[in-house]
C-alpha cells in the first residue's frame, strides 16, 4: 500500500500572512538507528590490543612520547609549527546585511577579541593544550567564564576574576583542560550521546562530572561519533613496539660482547633434585653470578678449588666469546622501524639526511605534506570553537545574531622569493595588483614591515584607478584589434587607432618613477605591524563603504 502523503495546512504569520507548510511523521524526527559504536554503559571499546584500552593506552602513549627520541620530535615539531599560526577573529560578512548589522558585526567581533586576549591562559598555551589530541585521540575541556568587571576585587564575592575591561559583561576566563590520565568513564544519554565526562583527578583523586554542554571535545576524527577519536600514533604503536625490544637485545649483546657469555660447570649430582641443602644453595649461588656479571668498576669472581678422584676439576667459570659479526644489523632494522613511526604523521622529512639520503626538493615536498595536515587539524580546531564556545559566549550575553568566528593563518607562510616570482608573472601577464591597500599591507606583512594605513576615501580612489586602467587597456585591445583587421583603414587615414599608447604590464604609467607615490594614493603612511587580526573596525568600515 502507498504511503499516505501528509496533510497540508495553514500557519498564519503576522495575523496577515498565510503559510502553506506540510506536518511530516513524527517518525521522521525520532533516531531509529545507531552509529554502532562499540562501547558498554561507561566505556568504548573500539580499540582490540588491550595495552591500548583506557588507561592502559593512555600510559602507553604517554610512555612513547616522553620515552622515544623519534616520537619526542614528531610532536615538538608539530607544538613548534602550530604555536606560530595566528589566529584572528573575523566578523560576520552578510552582503544582505544592512549597516546596523553590520556595525553589530564589528561590534561583537571586538568583543569577542577582547574575550580571547583577556583569559587567564595565553592563546599559543591553549592551542598546545588541545594538540594533546594528536597523543591520545582526543582532549576534553571546560570553559570558565567571568564577569569582566575590571581589577577592583573590593567587596567583589568568589566568583570575581580580574579583567582588564569593566563592561560588566561575560566573558572567558579560560579554557581548562581535564587531563587524558584522569579520565575515569564516558556518561551517554538516552539516545547514545555522549552527555559528559567523570574524571578522578590529583591530588584528591575524587570523581567529578564535566557535562558536555560546559564544555569542549577536540577530537582527530569522529568516525561512528566516537568521543576518544584515534591517536596519530595508533599506527606507530606496532612498529615502537619491536623497535624496543630490538634495543633492549641490542643494549644485552653489546654488553654480553663486551664481557663475553658467562659459562659455568659444576658436578651434574649438584643439580639433582634429590640434593642436599647445601648444594642447592651452591648452584642457586652460581646461577646468581652467571646472571649478575658484569664489567664495571666492582668486577671480579671469587671461584672455589676443588677436585674429582681423577683430577679433573669440579668447577669451571669462563667467558665464552661470540664468534664473529652477527647475522643482522640491528642499526637499520632500528632505522627501518624508526621511518615507519614517522612515516604515520606525514614526519618522515625529520630523518631526511640522517642516511646520507633525501634531497632537499624531496623535504620540501614531505614537509609540505606535514604542514597540510597540521592545517585540517587546525580546521578541526577551529569548527569547534565556531559551533560551540562562540554560540554559547554571545548566548549568555543576550546575543544570538550577527556572531563572528575563529580564523586561522596558514601553516607555513610563503617565502618572499615565491610571492616576488608569482607577482612578477602575474604583472608579466598584464594583471593590475596595484594600488591595492589591502594587498600591499599582506606582502608588507610577510615581510615583517610596517602596515599601510588604510582610509577610507583612499580605498575608493585605488578602486576607481583600477576599474579606470581596466577599460583603458581594454579600449586599447578593441583598437588593437580593429587595425589589426582593417590595415587598409588606417594606412588611408595615416593614424594610430585612438587609444593606441601602450601601458606596460603591470599598469606602470609611461614616464612614472618606480615606487614613487601616484596621484590617487598620495604619499605612503606606516604604523607599527598591525595584530593578526585580519578585520579591524577601519578595515570592515572601508570594505562596506566600496572601497
Amino acid at each position: 500500500m502507498a504511503a499516505r502523503a501528509p496533510k497540508a495546512t495553514t500557519a498564519k504569520v503576522d495575523e496577515s500572512i498565510e503559510v502553506s507548510k506540510s506536518v511530516a511523521p513524527a517518525s521522521l524526527f525520532d533516531s531509529v538507528g545507531r552509529t554502532g559504536l562499540n562501547r558498554d554503559t561507561w566505556y568504548v571499546n573500539e580499540e582490540f590490543l588491550n595495552d591500548l584500552r583506557g588507561q592502559r593506552g593512555v600510559r602507553t602513549y604517554k610512555e612513547m612520547r616522553e620515552n622515544d627520541p623519534i616520537v619526542g620530535s614528531i610532536f615538538f615539531a608539530i607544538e613548534m609549527f602550530l604555536r606560530k599560526v595566528a589566529w584572528y577573529v573575523e566578523p560576520e560578512n552578510d552582503p544582505r546585511a544592512d549597516e546596523k548589522n553590520t556595525q553589530a558585526a564589528i561590534d561583537n567581533a571586538e568583543y569577542m577579541e577582547q574575550c580571547r586576549l583577556d583569559m587567564s591562559i595565553t592563546w599559543p598555551d591553549f592551542i598546545s593544550e588541545i594538540m594533546s589530541m594528536m597523543q591520545y585521540g582526543w582532549s576534553y575541556f571546560e570553559i570558565l567564564y567571568k564577569y569582566r568587571n575590571g581589577d577592583d576585587d573590593s567587596g567583589k564575592d568568589k566568583t570575581f576574576h580580574k579583567s582588564k575591561y569593566a563592561d560588566g559583561k561575560i566573558g572567558w576566563r579560560k579554557f581548562e583542560i581535564r587531563s587524558q590520565d584522569s579520565f575515569e568513564r564516558w556518561q551517554w544519554d538516552d539516545e547514545g550521546g555522549l552527555a559528559g565526562m567523570w574524571q578522578r583527578p590529583a591530588p584528591t583523586y575524587q570523581m567529578l562530572f564535566n557535562p558536555i554542554e560546559k564544555s569542549l571535545l577536540f577530537r582527530t576524527e569522529s568516525r561512528k561519533n566516537n568521543p576518544e577519536g584515534r591517536s596519530a600514533l595508533r599506527n606507530a604503536y606496532r612498529p615502537y613496539y619491536f623497535k624496543k625490544r630490538i634495543e633492549e637485545i641490542e643494549g644485552i649483546g653489546v654488553e654480553r660482547d663486551l664481557a663475553g657469555l658467562p659459562f659455568a660447570e659444576i658436578p651434574a649430582e649438584m643439580l639433582h633434585p634429590d640434593a642436599s641443602d647445601d648444594d642447592k644453595a651452591t648452584v642457586n649461588s652460581i646461577i646468581d653470578l652467571v646472571k649478575n656479571i658484569r664489567r664495571d668498576q666492582q668486577e671480579g669472581v671469587v671461584w672455589p678449588q676443588a677436585w674429582n678422584e681423577a683430577g679433573q676439576p669440579m668447577y669451571t667459570f669462563r667467558l665464552m666469546n661470540s664468534g664473529g659479526s652477527r647475522q643482522f644489523n640491528t642499526s637499520e632494522i632500528i632505522q627501518r622501524y624508526e621511518s615507519r613511526m614517522a612515516m604515520v604523521v606525514l614526519a618522515d622529512f625529520i630523518l631526511l639526511g640522517n642516511d646520507s639520503a633525501g634531497s632537499f626538493a624531496m623535504s620540501t615536498t614531505k614537509s609540505g605534506l606535514f604542514q597540510a595536515a597540521l592545517g585540517a587539524w587546525l580546521d578541526m580546531i577551529q569548527d569547534v570553537l565556531n559551533n560551540y564556545a562562540v554560540p554559547r559566549l554571545f548566548a549568555l550575553n543576550g546575543i544570538k545574531d550577527n556572531l563572528p568566528k575563529f580564523r586561522h593563518d596558514n601553516v607555513v607562510k610563503p617565502s618572499l622569493t615565491d610571492l616576488s616570482v608569482y607577482i612578477a608573472a602575474i604583472a608579466g601577464a598584464g594583471g593590475q595588483l596595484f594600488p591595492d591597500t589591502e594587498l600591499e599591507n599582506y606582502l608588507r606583512e610577510q615581510a615583517q614591515l610596517p602596515a599601510r594605513e588604510t582610509q577610507p576615501e583612499q580605498a575608493t580612489k585605488e578602486g576607481n584607478l583600477r576599474d579606470q586602467t581596466l577599460l583603458t587597456q581594454i579600449e586599447q585591445q578593441k583598437a588593437a584589434a580593429d587595425q589589426a583587421a582593417n590595415p587598409e583603414k588606417y594606412a588611408k587615414m595615416g593614424q594610430q587607432p585612438s587609444g593606441s599608447q601602450v601601458i606596460p604590464p603591470g599598469g606602470k604609467q609611461p614616464g612614472s618613477t618606480p615606487g614613487a607615490p601616484t596621484a590617487t594614493t598620495g604619499p605612503v603612511k606606516s604604523k607599527l605591524p598591525p595584530s593578526n587580526r585580519r578585520n579591524t573596525k577601519k578595515d570592515v568600515a572601508a570594505n562596506n563603504t566600496g572601497g
